[in-house]
């Protein structure tokens, strides 16, 4: 795995999270069926990066608390 592959399979994950809380469909597996492929294989690359990342409901959870109420 290269540098630049780890730092690109770090995007996905954000991904899901902004696709989350915004309600929005960023990356669709039919128009981008390759780039969505590769997505779903990096997240399944057995690495300990994988393990150091954020889960997707902490930085919900996170975001949710930290918000300034107006």
């Amino acid at each position: 795995m290269s540098f630049l592959g780890l730092v690109l399979g770090s995007i996905p994950h954000w991904l899901q999270f902004i696709e989350e809380r915004g309600g929005i469909k960023v990356l669709d597996p039919r128009k981008f069926p390759s780039l969505y492929e590769w997505t779903q294989k990096f997240a399944e690359t057995p690495l300990q990066l994988k393990e150091r990342m954020p889960k997707k409901d902490d930085l919900i959870n996170y975001f949710r608390t930290s918000q300034i109420s107006a």
